[in-house]
């Protein structure tokens, strides 16, 4: 009788301290803060999950982009918001991982300020030149920029950005100096097209189409393997750069204080959601691989990430400007 009585006074405590959970929630709408503009890859991200979390939930999402300021903006917002459960932040490497090492006053904390609530997915990038570059490899790449340092162009969306770092790893795994042009998005990959620039290393899923156009040419992508759309295009370690991984990332999170059981609720729902076929492929198509988890997964995530990055930021001497 004892232990019938422990059992079921653990059950009560949980149903009293988790009062928004046994009020049917969600009960109305939920806000997506997208660290983007609309129509980029994080925006692609957060509607295909979203549409798709909706019709799970009940209840609809409401995307709201905030881009800028190297994701400071959307993140800033995010920790700011009500812990109510009623706001998710799409954050990306930048936000969570690099900008710590990059600004020596951050806005908010990205541990602090933020309670994890799944990995969604990962997005490798694709090594592309203006067709007019002597180049049809990675290892000539090189070889050009060897031979003038300097010289060989590279663009990318800012100082500290993940296709600034992607630059800056390949700079330091190969022993060569680019230089460093930066644009806004999506101006980074037009200067390749139009050949202001010799090549930027970006998103598959913003690539391809110019690719497949004879527009750009591409050398490499970034993941641990090869490309679904491209597989005749090699990993950068197989094009002879070893240890050569990069992209960016995509993870969903909620303001700090709100309820443990919202945020492992929501987790659940959303790993669901990337489990499921339709939405696996969704996602594929913007080169991106769902993943999933639970949050102390993807808090230790952030934190491996966060430690990478800033042995790369410390290395190569990047500072913001």
């Amino acid at each position: 009788m004892l232990h019938l009585w422990r059992a079921c006074w653990f059950i009560f405590a949980a149903i009293l301290g988790n009062p928004v959970v046994a009020q049917e929630y969600p009960a109305k709408p939920i806000r997506i803060i997208i660290t983007g503009g609309a129509g980029g890859s994080t925006d692609v991200v957060a509607r295909i999950v979203g549409d798709k979390l909706a019709g799970v939930l009940g209840q609809s999402l409401v995307y709201d982009n905030r881009p800028g300021a190297s994701g400071i903006i959307a993140a800033e917002l995010a920790a700011r918001s009500a812990p109510d459960g009623y706001t998710m932040y799409l954050g990306t490497l930048g936000g969570l991982a690099v900008n710590v090492s990059l600004y020596k006053k951050l806005p908010y904390d990205p541990v602090r300020d933020f309670a994890p609530v799944t990995l969604v997915g990962s997005q490798p990038y694709m090594l592309v030149v203006h067709p007019s570059v002597p180049a049809k490899s990675v290892a000539e790449l090189v070889k050009l920029a060897k031979r003038a340092p300097g010289h060989v162009s590279f663009s990318h969306t800012g100082i500290g950005s993940a296709t600034h770092l992607a630059g800056a790893l390949l700079e330091g795994a190969a022993g060569v100096t680019f230089l460093s042009v930066p644009y806004k998005s999506p101006a980074h990959f037009t200067a390749v097209i139009s050949g202001e620039v010799s090549f930027t290393i970006t998103s598959v899923y913003l690539s391809w189409v110019q690719v497949q156009a004879g527009k750009i040419r591409a050398l490499a992508v970034t993941g641990k393997q090869r490309s679904a759309v491209a597989p005749n295009v090699p990993t950068m370690v197989e094009a002879g750069v070893p240890g050569y991984e990069m992209g960016n990332w995509y993870g969903l999170l909620m303001p700090a204080a709100t309820s443990p059981a919202i945020v492992s609720l929501m987790s659940a729902r959303i790993s669901e959601v990337l489990k499921r076929p339709d939405a696996r492929a969704s996602l594929a198509k913007a080169e991106v691989e769902a993943i999933g988890g639970s949050p102390q997964e993807f808090a230790k995530f952030i934190a491996a990430e966060t430690a990478k990055f800033a042995a790369l930021i410390k290395h190569a001497g990047i500072k913001a400007e």
